[in-house]
């Protein structure tokens, strides 16, 4: 299985690792996967540089609007156009600047990942939280409010246009088909699709899976 030349290698994976503290059940591990393409492939590649530029462009706006019971953990950098690269690990230590009350474990800010494509293949999404009690509208917890709003949609826009990293790549933001991608051996097949419009769901989420197990008293 031959390894790509260099010129071939120009997608990214990152992960975004964090856990939620307990509060009266259990912590939960959260994680949002990001993929990126490079639009010019002769620079070098550097997983520190690129771990380095994607969290100051979107992991600290991340962390900037979620409650203060999450702490990032980790960030992984993989490269998926070589079936043969590791995800490398980078240590991270922030926490969420929204101090208070948080929603519950499993309540979310969803935001849409659209590409020029049609169909469910070439549509990504975002699932942020934890959210906090003054994210949403005093009196009702159905829709984010306007503050919430603006942060997302800081996010949002960071997002879209990527960054680029100490070696001169630049990342643009796309959704992986992993249906139609192969990616298990060398020469991977990548099936993506850039990102042209980042869309938040005002209304509060939820997701099943992050909820707490039952507590008995």
């Amino acid at each position: 299985m031959a390894i790509p030349p260099l010129t071939s290698q120009r997608s990214v994976e990152i992960v975004m690792k964090g856990v939620v503290a307990a509060a009266g059940g259990n912590a939960k591990n959260f994680a949002n996967v990001y993929h990126f393409y490079r639009i010019n492939n002769t620079a070098p590649l550097s997983k520190a540089h690129i771990e380095t530029a994607f969290q100051a462009a979107i992991g600290a706006l991340v962390i900037a609007l979620l409650n203060n019971r999450y702490t990032q953990t980790l960030t992984s950098v993989r490269i998926i156009d070589n079936a043969l690269d590791q995800a490398l690990d980078f240590v991270e230590a922030g926490v969420g600047a929204i101090a208070g009350d948080s929603m519950a474990m499993e309540d979310m800010a969803y935001v849409l990942l659209r590409t020029g494509i049609k169909g469910k293949s070439f549509r990504g999404n975002k699932k942020f939280g934890p959210l906090s009690e003054t994210d949403t509208t005093a009196g009702s917890s159905d829709v984010l409010n306007a503050g919430a709003i603006t942060r997302f949609n800081t996010l949002n826009a960071a997002i879209l246009a990527g960054f680029t990293d100490a070696d001169g790549n630049i990342w643009q933001p796309q959704v992986l088909s992993r249906e139609l991608s192969q990616l298990e051996v060398n020469p991977t097949n990548v099936i993506s699709y850039p990102i042209v419009q980042v869309a938040l769901n005002h209304r509060v989420s939820s997701m099943n899976r992050r909820k707490i197990k039952s507590v008995y008293v």
